[in-house]
């Protein structure tokens, strides 16, 4: 209780010094000392310098903790983290609301923005060619994100748990997109592949419920879809992703497929029958899932 009356007395104090010092005339204070002052204002000053550094060998960053605006300037490549502890901003991912990447960054690191949990909305500007593993992993709130032309790689597990995002248009230039890079996107309802991909890894689309059609351009020479939005190789011999939140409840595998992929037909909670035919010779693992 004591403790208490005396730090009562300690704010009250300082509360009357900062109102003279707001109500009184600078010119009133030139020349005079306050030590304990100066020393906040140096603590002020070190803890602003403790929110910046580098992300890359000509790249910097800088964040504000009071609107959590994480901002990375500067020309070139980030830093490509092994592990999101790693990651200079990582104790300030769960306060971080926006982050504006300047217009002469070339790639998004790996793990770059790993469970920034409140962020919205990102723009990636033009300049950006790859987006690393794990850049957007974990960031939940995510609704909407704009990848340019400029990219051509997305990396494994980019975009996982991104449960927030609705809809995924991929850009004419992207030509692989790496395993996991949707996977758990529990929301995402619709998603278009353009012409350039050429690679298209394990579980991309994995346990993304909601999911009801995937469409492939159709001048993509390596992939294709059938009428009902169900993802294969351009032979039709590989069933790679069936769309978990599909309206049809049940589905005949077309006789010119002889394998079914991982995980190709996880979270197909309406599913209620597939018809399997005797050219199928393998089923990946947890084909079936969930």
């Amino acid at each position: 209780m004591i403790m208490k009356r005396k730090l009562t007395k300690i704010l009250a104090s300082l509360l009357c010094v900062v109102m003279i010092i707001t109500v009184a005339p600078v010119s009133g204070f030139v020349g005079i000392e306050i030590p304990w002052l100066s020393d906040l204002f140096k603590i002020e000053a070190s803890a602003a310098s403790y929110y910046s550094g580098t992300c890359g060998e000509n790249l910097s960053w800088s964040f504000n903790p009071i609107t959590g605006a994480l901002k990375i300037t500067g020309t070139g490549e980030m830093t490509n983290w092994s592990s999101y502890t790693s990651v200079p901003w990582s104790l300030r991912v769960f306060s971080i609301k926006s982050i504006n990447i300047g217009d002469s960054v070339t790639s998004i690191g790996d793990l770059a923005f790993y469970y920034c949990i409140r962020v919205k909305n990102i723009t990636i500007p033009d300049s950006v060619t790859s987006i690393g593993d794990y850049a957007f992993d974990g960031c939940e709130s995510l609704k909407s994100v704009t990848i340019p032309d400029s990219v051509t790689s997305i990396g494994n597990s980019a975009f996982k748990y991104c449960k927030s995002l609705t809809s995924v248009t991929i850009p004419d230039s992207v030509t692989s997109i790496g395993d996991d890079a949707f996977r758990y996107c529990t929301n995402l309802t619709s998603v278009t592949i353009p012409d350039s991909v050429t690679s298209i890894g394990n579980r991309v689309f994995s346990y993304c419920g909601s999911l009801t059609k995937i469409t492939v351009d159709t001048n993509n020479k390596y992939y294709l879809n059938d009428e009902y939005g169900v993802l294969f190789n351009k032979d039709k011999t590989t069933l790679i992703q069936y769309p978990g939140g599909n309206t049809r409840t049940t589905y005949v595998i077309p006789d010119s497929v002889t394998s079914i992929g991982n995980y190709a037909f996880a979270w197909c909670d309406l599913l209620t029958s597939v018809t399997i035919g005797n050219s199928v010779t393998s089923i990946g693992k947890y084909a079936f899932g969930d």
